[in-house]
């Protein structure tokens, strides 16, 4: 085993108590310790950087919380005080739009798409 992997799974394990019990009381608790100890892990992917969020343009912005307003039975998730910032955040609400709205809802997506 890699020091990289070793670490990693230090790191979870000391997150959990009693993690033997755990193991044996739920199948996917000892999945993940294989995976963690079978996947190699390169020094590179530990040090890589957290991606950079893209603000989007305010106009952009405007257009997808309008959209967020309009068809609010998509994002039952989304907070009253949360706000578009991000391209990505953008990118969440043209997915939801597309899987939980209808045809209105997919034709707005695909304009924000555009705009993308």
């Amino acid at each position: 085993m890699r020091k990289s992997q070793i670490l990693l799974h230090d790191s979870i394990v000391s997150c959990i108590p009693n993690v033997a019990a755990l193991e044996k009381s739920n199948p996917v608790i000892a999945n993940a310790r294989i995976f963690l100890y079978s996947t190699p892990m390169s020094a590179s992917q530990l040090e890589e950087p957290l991606a950079v969020r893209v603000p989007a343009p305010p106009w952009l912005v405007t257009r997808a919380e309008q959209a967020v307003k309009d068809f609010h039975g998509c994002f039952w998730f989304w907070h009253p005080d949360a706000r578009v910032r991000y391209l990505d955040d953008i990118e969440l609400v043209i997915r939801h739009l597309r899987e939980y709205g209808g045809w209105k809802a997919w034709q707005t997506a695909q304009d924000l798409r555009k705009c993308l």
